[in-house]
Order: structure tokens, then sequence, then C-alpha cells
């Protein structure tokens, strides 16, 4: 009655399909095989067996610390498949929001109060300069002496450039960005060639 035309023919001794029901009884049996299979790949991702896992992290984890990271991974998840994304900390966090990624890795300071976070590791922010730049050989630097100098940073949006610029701007230190990307080891090589301070 639902579908509105006869499935089964009822006989004397056996019922039998008609046309009609056996075409809805093969939909059935893929609409059923394909419940079977989605709750097994449930189970699996759980188990972290199979499936899809999205990460967006910063550049510098994804150029440092991933490598190391994503071998070890492999190795315990090999039916898992990873895809990592980079960006600053408030594109990660967008993303995460919007459900475009599984999760992220960003700066604790600031982060949205929409999103759950669990601390990963705790970091030290350094300055990074040539051997031979003047203060190469110091043990610590200030604030004031870091915005005398030519400034490498991140580009804008990532925490790493906030962090330093809000530290500056909060001494009343106008930072002077001589170059600014999300490359990473652009920013390390341009350092080491003595452009400037990055961290």
């Amino acid at each position: 009655r639902e579908v509105g035309t006869t499935l089964l023919v009822r006989g004397a001794r056996q019922v039998a399909l008609t046309a009609d029901g056996r075409a809805l009884l093969a939909h059935a049996e893929e609409i059923l095989g394909r419940v079977r299979g989605l709750e097994l790949e449930m189970q699996e991702r759980q188990g972290l067996a199979r499936g899809e896992l999205s990460v967006a992290l910063p550049a510098m984890l994804a150029t440092y610390a991933l490598p190391r990271a994503i071998a070890a991974f492999r190795a315990r998840h090999p039916g898992l498949r990873l895809s990592v994304e980079t960006g600053g900390a408030r594109t990660i966090e967008d993303r995460i929001a919007a459900g475009s990624v599984d999760l992220g890795i960003v700066a604790r300071a600031g982060v949205r109060d929409d999103l759950v976070y669990r601390p990963l590791l705790r970091d030290e922010v350094v300055a990074c300069v040539a051997r031979g730049h003047r203060l190469a050989a110091r043990r610590s630097v200030t604030l004031e002496q870091i915005a005398r100098e030519p400034l490498l940073l991140f580009a804008r949006g990532f925490f790493q450039r906030d962090l330093v610029v809000a530290a500056l701007e909060a001494r009343g230190l106008t930072p002077r960005v001589a170059l600014e990307s999300d490359l990473v080891p652009l920013l390390v090589d341009a350092a080491a060639a003595g452009g400037g301070v990055t961290t």
C-alpha cells in the first residue's frame, strides 16, 4: 500500500515477487547493505581503523614537528587517511567552527568560546637572528632591542605575529615589519642572511 503497487502474488502453495517486488527488493538489499557498511565504518572510525581525519595547524608545526608525528600516526593507524592544512590561528579556529576540519592546533590564548581545547605542549617564543648579528651573543633580549630591528614576522592572522606585535605595542613600541610571510623557511633564511629578527 505504501508504494502503491503489488509486490507479492500469493499462490496456492507459494508467494512470489512481482516485477515491481523484485525491483523493490534489489533497492532494499542495497540500502540495507549500505546501512551495515555505515555501521561498520562508524565502529572502525571510533577505533581509528579507517576513514579520514583532517587537521589544521600553524605552518611552523607543519614544517618542523609534523613529519615525525605523521610517521608515528601512520604506523599506529595505517587505514586512516590524514589531510593537513596550514594557516593562522584565527583561520584555523574558523575552519574548526565551520566543520571544514576535524581538529586544529593553535596557541591557547584567546581560543574562541565556542570551541573546546586540550593542552598538548608548552613552548617558549625565542628571537632568531643571524650568527653575526649584534644580538646573537646575548642570552636574552628586550622588547626595546627587538623594536629597533627590522622584523620578519608571520602574516596577519597568525597568533605568533599577534603575540609579538601586542607585546611591542603594550610597551608603546612600533614594530618595524620588514617581511611578512606564512612560509617558515623563508623567515628563518631571511633572519640567517642578516635581514632582521624573527621568532
